[in-house]
Order: structure tokens, then sequence, then C-alpha cells
């Protein structure tokens, strides 16, 4: 009976353990963006990304992107208004207990094969 109380006891702990130590960084695909802009400057520009940790997972996490925060592409550093669905993202977190989204404090686009893919002729028309 003592054996099981102490594997209970360790399996709690170890469980508290991992909880407590959550991961910073989000890696997954980008599902959804609202981005708020403050006037015409890209700059000052914050965004809301909804991303899905886990393809095919349907786990969504939302991340806040706040103004003037560059995003890592390539050895470039865009304005927020650059991600775009389908986007892989790597996303540093601020804070690990959100209220309502985390916060980021940097972002990567690792790789844009699953972007959604725009023709001349819909870049033209508006789309």
């Amino acid at each position: 009976m003592k054996l099981l109380q102490v594997g209970v006891v360790v399996a709690a702990l170890m469980l508290s353990g991992s909880v407590a130590f959550a991961q910073p960084t989000l890696d997954g695909q980008v599902h959804a963006i609202s981005i708020h802009c403050e006037g015409a400057v890209p700059d000052t520009c914050s965004g809301t990304v909804d991303v899905e940790v886990g393809v095919g997972s349907g786990a969504i996490t939302r991340v806040f992107i706040p103004a003037g925060m560059q995003i890592q592409y390539g050895g470039r550093q865009l304005p927020v208004t650059a991600l775009e669905v389908g986007d892989h993202v790597r996303i540093d977190l601020a804070s690990t207990a959100p209220a309502r989204a985390y916060t980021a404090a940097s972002a990567t686009i690792v790789d844009r094969t699953g972007a959604l893919k725009v023709s001349n002729e819909d870049q033209k028309s508006g789309f």
C-alpha cells in the first residue's frame, strides 16, 4: 500500500513539474490572422495570429504580435503584415499565462510552402 502511495505522489510531482515548465516556443502553421494598424505605416501594426500546433491536430493557440515587432524571414526583417495564412512559424512567447492570448517576444517564418498562393490576375483584381 505504501508503494502505491509513493507512486501516486511521484506521479503527481512529475505532472506538476511538467506543467510548471511550459514550452516558451510555439512551432506551427498560421491558421488565421487579424491585423490592427494605426495609420498607414506597416510598423505601427499589431496582430493576432492563430497558430495550429501540429499539422492536422486542430489545436489552435492565439498569439498577440505587438506593434512594431519585426518577423524574421530568410535573413530579412518584415512587418507583421507580411504574415500569411499557411506560413510555418516559430514564435517565442513573452508570456506563458495568457488572459486572452499569449504575447510574442519574437517570431520567425520558417517556411512558406503552405501559404496561400495568389495568382497575378487575382492580385491585379484586388483579391
